[in-house]
């Protein structure tokens, strides 16, 4: 009787893992317990799949996730603030070396960097002081980071542009904007024309750029490139493309952004919440973590190329991250953003 009891369950455990390699489970339902999330605009009222505006990561996650204190995290804010949250960059941050307006990259010169350009000074006395302004480097170092901290905020804690109000951040202070390094005319642009914040609004930090596989890295920092900084989080999600035509010298250049929360090629507009991870997959960490050209000279995080990878381990095995998302770094000359932290990641 026992040995016939035995035999049924063996029968049925099998018949189970059967069924269960034929017909899997899908990953985000095993380990998704997120709740239906609500698509919300600039002004928090919620979108639909009609709607043909960009989503706001702030009023979207915002809703049940501590925003501020997460947008705090060094991955955001690169110097701009320290761990309290207080502003810390500053025109005076570094004595001895002068150009260094904070110890991240929004704000420390970096010798070994591609871009050899310095952040402007906050406070000006002439145009020729200013090289890179805060918009530039959204526009040209923003692909690579996260969006939030001063992709959204100026030195002073304001919005660039407020959506709900139309307004500037510097228009709550008497001070001219246009010798401001946040704020300063960009470029070719007429000298009594600040920088587009309100045509191109700010960057919010943008929680699939991690949360989401698939996210597409590159076209979002393609819409960044081209100056449409609120549009970013919508691309990256495949909610929107360019529209491409040529200029009169033959160049590409993006007209504008269509919006189309139909599109499920990337993320399902109406269950996004069974598509988000809660640990970041290594290829998005990849993304912004490679070497300049790394794809193409081999510098690849796969089996094949890596020990680590090739033993099972993720970059959160030794990176972790607390609840605030500032993740367990090491320690190298150059990278000095919250020193505090460094040394806190596991090692071999």
């Amino acid at each position: 009787m026992i040995l016939k009891k035995m035999r049924l369950f063996l029968l049925t455990t099998l018949v189970i893992l059967l069924f269960s390699l034929f017909y899997p489970i899908p990953v985000s339902s095993q380990d998704s317990s997120h709740k239906k999330i609500s698509i919300r605009g600039f002004d928090g009222s919620p979108l639909t799949l009609e709607s043909k505006i960009p989503y706001s990561p702030k009023k979207t996650c915002g809703d049940c996730h501590d925003y501020h204190p997460i947008s705090n995290a060094y991955h955001f804010q690169q110097g701009r603030t320290n761990g309290a949250g207080k502003i810390v960059i500053s025109d005076t941050f570094d004595s001895k070396y002068p150009w260094n307006l904070s110890s991240g990259m929004y704000g420390k010169y970096l010798a070994g960097s591609m871009d050899l350009s310095l952040l402007a000074k906050k406070v000006n006395r002439n145009p020729s002081e200013i090289d890179k302004s805060s918009f530039s480097f959204v526009q040209n170092c923003g692909p690579c980071h996260p969006g939030g901290g001063w992709s959204e905020y100026d030195r002073k804690g304001r919005p660039y542009y407020d959506e709900e109000s139309k307004k500037f951040g510097y228009e709550s202070s008497e001070e001219s904007h246009l010798l401001d390094g946040d704020y300063a005319p960009y470029r070719d642009s007429k000298e009594d024309v600040g920088a587009p914040w309100d045509q191109s609004g700010v960057s919010e930090a943008d929680c699939l750029i991690c949360h989401l596989k698939g996210y597409q890295w590159k076209e979002r920092g393609d819409a960044l490139q081209r100056k449409f900084f609120k549009y970013g989080p919508s691309v990256g999600a495949g909610w929107a493309t360019a529209e491409i035509s040529k200029d009169n010298m033959g160049n590409s250049k993006v007209d504008t952004i269509i919006i189309d929360y139909t599109n499920k090629k990337v993320a399902d507009f109406e269950n996004l919440n069974l598509q988000i991870v809660r640990k970041p997959p290594d290829e998005n960490c990849w993304s912004c973590h490679a070497v300049a050209d790394g794809w193409r000279k081999g510098r690849q995080w796969s089996p094949e190329t890596d020990v680590h990878k090739a033993k099972g381990f993720q970059c959160l095995s030794c990176h972790p991250s607390d609840k605030e998302h500032n993740f367990a770094k090491g320690s190298t000359i150059q990278q000095t953003v919250r020193e505090d932290l460094s040394h806190t990641m596991f090692s071999c």
